[in-house]
């Protein structure tokens, strides 16, 4: 994103912003329906791995998504068409082998093959005419995908005998929904703000998302590791380890996210932090929203990822929609009594009420459970 709000014109940027955002909703309703499902349920079961016919289904699938998105997104070339979606099957199935190798504990090769990518997307940086053309940087984007995916395979084991699909397939449902309702909190709210009338600080909450996004590759980070310790590990083999581990995780999370806000907020008291298109005391108050809800979602939702391990998905994935439904009648009550800017504060306050509630009280009811028995 950074390479191409650098070189490209403002149309071109919006063009290639939805052709990312497509890709990524992808690769998420791709795990969220079968790849980390299929992680979650190896910890009861050692054979709940992918094989390459189940990936090649979910790869055609997403395929056809990213192909039929982008027309309604302003690509109507038949050719270019046909390379965004071909093109967007390498993150797919790359993403199936980088599970493959995190369900055998094998986390260097994974790491070994992200950097490569990444290598590769600094490399596009002198091909100017490259970067500039949003379908063109978005296909050597996915393409890039392509040398990762043969490292993840170099020396790749296959597998004669699998789980089926329909051992862990309600499990799966339940993730998606997860997953759809957990965009519908994240993307739904702003953009139907912004359509309804101009907003300073819909712009200073975008910018304040950016200034967090490290925390959240933290938070994402540490969320794999325990899904990945909690499927593949003896250490957290048992509720006990487990519990004791997410419980550790989760104070860890909270305590780096509050550190995180109190810099956040230090630095855009500094001069050169100033914008000219957003105040300093808008910023600074959408600084304290983003950053708190980053901070209690770190500190709370690592929670939900607990209860799945436990198999406790039912109450993970309504923990979810209770804070999806709270949260959006947060922002219609804050829009009917104060307008945009209330209904954007009301909103955020709402999920930073609502996460510890409908995940860290349930989770720990059944905690007290689990560690009974």
């Amino acid at each position: 994103m950074i390479i191409a709000a650098a070189s490209m014109q403002s149309s071109g940027l919006t063009l290639f912003a939805l052709l990312t955002l497509v890709a990524g909703v992808a690769l998420g309703l791709n795990r969220a329906a079968l790849l980390q499902p299929a992680l979650l349920y190896q910890r009861r079961e050692s054979l709940a791995l992918v094989p390459f016919r189940y990936a090649m289904v979910s790869t055609m699938l997403g395929v056809a998504l990213i192909g039929a998105s982008s027309i309604p997104l302003g690509v109507h070339n038949a050719s270019e068409i046909g390379l965004l979606a071909i093109s967007s099957g390498f993150p797919l199935l790359a993403d199936w082998a980088r599970f493959r190798r995190i369900a055998a504990d094998q986390r260097w090769r994974v790491a070994f093959a992200d950097a490569i990518r990444l290598a590769l997307v600094v490399a596009a940086i002198p091909f100017w005419s490259l970067t500039q053309d949003a379908i063109a940087f978005q296909v050597y984007l996915s393409s890039s995908s392509a040398v990762s995916l043969i490292c993840l395979l170099w020396g790749f084991a296959p597998i004669r005998l699998w789980t089926p699909y329909k051992s862990y397939a309600k499990a799966a449902r339940l993730q998606v929904v997860d997953f759809l309702v957990g965009q519908v909190n994240s993307t739904l709210p702003l953009f139907v703000l912004g359509a309804l009338g101009p907003s300073t600080l819909i712009a200073g909450v975008r910018l304040a998302q950016t200034l967090f996004g490290p925390l959240n590759l933290v938070a994402s980070a540490s969320v794999m590791h325990l899904l990945a310790d909690g499927a593949t590990r003896d250490s957290h083999s048992t509720d006990t380890a487990l519990i004791k581990a997410g419980r550790r995780l989760s104070a860890s999370l909270g305590a780096t996210s509050a550190a995180y806000l109190l810099c956040a907020a230090v630095i855009a008291s500094l001069p050169f932090a100033e914008f000219s298109a957003v105040s300093a005391d808008t910023f600074t108050l959408a600084i304290f929203l983003v950053g708190s809800v980053a901070l209690v979602s770190g500190w709370s939702g690592i929670h939900s990822i607990i209860l799945r391990l436990l198999n406790e998905q039912v109450v993970a994935t309504l923990g979810r929609v209770v804070l999806v439904v709270g949260s959006l009648t947060g922002f219609s009550i804050g829009f009917v009594f104060g307008g945009v800017d209330a209904s954007i504060v009301s909103g955020f306050l709402t999920s930073v009420v609502l996460y510890p509630i409908v995940f860290i009280v349930p989770a720990e009811i059944i905690y007290r459970k689990r560690l009974k028995l």
